[in-house]
């Protein structure tokens, strides 16, 4: 029997990761016009104005769809997208896990945010 590289293993799992993000975040533009970008420009303002304090993606997703009209993507998933680029901008870094509020999540363990270094007035509202 054949042991597969980890290496391969891991590599792969991250492209379909990648692969998963950009089909959800399509299908959300499909139907919402503009949908990541104005998603993306909600995790702007939610980042920039929450500021020193911990938070979890599903607190930038309800504070934007209240506050700045931003429609539920067909899948949640099309976050993932969102947070992903805003990670990787550093606009918000990983901190830790903290549990759900989410009654579908049951509590199950979330990436926890805070607003990066970086994030200057002129970068959200």
């Amino acid at each position: 029997m054949e042991i597969p590289d980890l290496f391969d293993t891991i590599r792969k799992s991250e492209e379909d990761k990648i692969k998963g993000i950009c089909k959800a975040v399509d299908h959300a533009n499909q139907h919402h016009i503009k949908w990541s970008d104005n998603a993306f420009a909600a995790l702007l303002d939610y980042a920039y104005i929450h500021q020193g304090r911990s938070y979890l993606a599903e607190d930038i997703r309800e504070w934007a769809k209240v506050n700045k009209e931003v429609a539920d993507p067909p899948s949640k998933r099309a976050w993932g997208g969102i947070i992903v680029k805003a990670s990787r901008l550093k606009i918000i870094i990983f901190v830790g896990y903290a549990k759900t509020v989410n009654p579908k999540a049951h509590r199950t363990p979330a990436a926890l945010w805070r607003t990066g270094a970086s994030m200057r007035r002129d970068d959200g509202i």
